[in-house]
């Protein structure tokens, strides 16, 4: 499968000595490689929390007939983004593709979609911290 190309992104400048540790062409890469073609809305910020990847799975609704994907994508100090980018490869998105290929195969009538579906990923202490619901 080709590149997957996200077209809902918005990516504010942030302060100096601060980088964001996902680039959106992992992320595209991620999704066509493991065929997640859902749509994505990508924002990056500066959490208060040190998250760098936190996704909520948003379901079709009277106002858009589809389901997507709503993913914010977290800066660190520039010393901690090397380490950062290693877990995110390797730790948290296995994970998320996991996640999101067990969600997106459920029947529509399965409890387990009456959940508010979230997962992320916070880096603490050179450290991960996951929480998926």
């Amino acid at each position: 499968m080709g590149v997957i190309v996200i077209k809902s992104i918005s990516k504010p400048k942030i302060q100096r000595g601060y980088v964001y540790v996902l680039k959106t062409g992992q992320l595209e890469k991620l999704l066509a490689d493991n065929n997640i073609d859902i749509h994505v809305y990508l924002v990056y910020w500066r959490p208060q929390t040190n998250s760098i990847f936190e996704v909520h799975y948003w379901f079709p609704n009277q106002n858009v007939e589809y389901e997507r994907l709503y993913i914010r994508a977290g800066a660190l100090p520039k010393e901690d983004v090397p380490l950062a980018r290693e877990k995110l490869e390797t730790i948290v998105f296995p994970k998320f593709v996991e996640w999101i290929t067990d969600m997106l195969a459920q029947p529509d009538n399965s409890t387990k979609l009456d959940n508010d579906l979230y997962f992320n990923a916070i880096y603490k202490n050179k450290g991960l911290e996951l929480i998926v619901r």
